[in-house]
């Protein structure tokens, strides 16, 4: 029952995927904000300065609950009062499918703050600052958010075993600052070579986290659950007090603390020779066009450890016929934390971790994409994004494969994208920018009214830079060049 109040909560927080703002960060403008795609993109992008004022972004995904999509209009979230179908009438409104054995889902909401970077000579290097909210819930067994979504006097699930392993679910909220430098450390003929990092100071408002190596219980009646075996752990740092409920806000602000890393690569195929003349200012020196790059990068390899509000609860190899659960009430969180551990160990404090330093890892992933130049302007891109397991206790990354078409100029680009989330289901992606707004989508579908909807992105961007070979108060420091296709 412990693991089901927990995924229960995740759930409130809403069902909801990995935010890439693919068409930001593959931009040859992206500047600062494409170090968090790759630390290269500070070296390799157009612009010798970049600043970024504000940019935010938020995705919601899952493979389970929906809204049927002739219920459902964009325009209607736009309203002052937003009125969004109910679930009152099965195959109406919001719905769920148990289409999928397995039911995931992943959230971001995401924000990067005042940052910048400057590229000067053959190393660039740049500070940031980001807030973000992430939660991830995966190989939960299909029944278990059918038994959310109907309750427990849903008698169709009566005496139907509910089974999982490796059931996880966990939440983090964090901010991050960092530094970013990147160098192009090999340079000849047409090829450049490069190398960026990341390093970041963490600091955790608020995580937790449920882990469930083995789940098998079964609804025998309306108030009674025949718990076979659970084997589990649960974890938590909140802003609430534990005794009362209440919202305790930013006392303190931060619970916990940590460092990350991130790592890149990447390979330039230019189209001329590079030039070896010296310039007396960094504006003068010119943006080489290329036909392809290439690059891998890791990201998010670190943790955050909270050692304030931290409660930590394990369940090993426990059984238990749970019955009038229906009547069950508790008045705070300590109280429903020391009624799960008198049914399961008959002592109210036998669940409970002599410990006060809860570690959650951040969702690492691994990263590689090009993109190639096929006439001037026009641009083919493709990436490969791969979550990477860093411990038991760890909010993970989904999978993605996407691929892009780009028009790029100095102050217009647009860039269609489709992606193939998790591997599992394809999304239309759109991204446009003019001069220093941008704003995009990795699920353009939804507005289309195209299918049912599963989830929503959209993410905007406002930032200031300075064009590679463009000093601004004279003419363009560059000559004629050649067509170059």
């Amino acid at each position: 029952m412990v693991l089901i109040y927990f995924f229960l909560w995740f759930s409130n927080l809403q069902l909801t995927t990995a935010q890439e703002m693919y068409g930001l960060s593959v931009s040859n403008f992206n500047g600062i904000n494409g170090v968090h795609f790759n630390p290269t993109a500070s070296v390799n992008s157009k612009v010798y300065l970049d600043v970024n004022l504000l940019t935010a972004g938020l995705s919601a995904e899952n493979n389970f609950v929906f809204y049927h999509n002739q219920d459902f209009r964009f325009v209607n979230l736009l309203k002052r009062s937003p009125l969004l179908p109910s679930a009152e009438v099965r195959g109406e409104g919001l719905d769920y499918t148990t289409q999928h054995d397995n039911v995931s889902g992943f959230y971001q909401s995401e924000i990067i703050g005042p940052s910048f970077s400057m590229h000067v000579g053959r190393q660039a290097f740049g500070i940031f600052t980001k807030g973000l909210i992430n939660t991830d819930f995966n190989n939960v067994p299909n029944n278990l958010p059918v038994l959310f979504f109907e309750g427990i006097s849903y008698e169709p699930l009566y005496g139907v075993d509910i089974k999982g392993e490796n059931v996880n679910a966990a939440a983090l909220a964090w901010t991050e600052v960092g530094l970013n430098w990147s160098h192009v450390f090999k340079k000849d003929y047409l090829n450049n070579w490069s190398f960026g990092i990341n390093l970041k100071r963490l600091s955790g408002n608020s995580g937790a986290y449920v882990v469930a190596n083995d789940l098998h219980l079964n609804i025998v009646n309306k108030d009674t659950v025949d718990f076979i075996n659970l084997s589990a752990d649960v974890g938590y740092s909140l802003p609430l007090d534990y005794n009362t409920n209440e919202f305790t806000g930013t006392d303190p602000l931060f619970r916990g603390k940590g460092t990350a890393i991130d790592l890149g690569f990447s390979f330039v195929r230019n189209l001329d020779v590079s030039a070896n003349q010296r310039y007396n200012r960094q504006c003068e020196a010119s943006f080489q066009p290329y036909r392809y790059k290439i690059g891998a990068s890791v990201s998010n390899l670190g943790r955050i450890a909270f050692d304030q509000n931290t409660k930590e609860h394990s369940y090993y190899n426990v059984s238990q016929l749970w019955q009038s659960i229906d009547t069950m009430e508790f008045s705070n969180v300590n109280d429903l934390m020391a009624q799960f551990s008198t049914v399961f160990y008959g002592d109210p404090q036998a669940s409970l971790k002599d410990s006060n330093n809860m570690k959650i890892h951040l969702p690492a992933k691994i990263n590689l994409h090009a993109d190639y130049q096929y006439f001037p302007n026009w641009y083919l891109s493709g990436a490969f994004i791969f979550p990477l397991k860093l411990g038991n206790f760890q909010v993970r990354n989904p999978a993605n494969a996407i691929v892009g078409v780009r028009y790029e100029t100095d102050n217009v680009e647009f860039n269609f994208s489709g992606s193939f989330y998790d591997f599992q289901k394809l999304h239309l992606g759109f991204y446009a920018r003019y001069k220093f707004l941008s704003v995009g989508t990795d699920k353009f579908g939804i507005l289309l009214g195209a299918s049912d909807v599963y989830g929503a992105d959209i993410y905007v961007s406002l930032k200031f830079h300075l064009r590679k070979g463009y000093c601004y108060s004279d003419k363009p420091f560059r000559d004629c060049g050649r067509f170059q296709f």
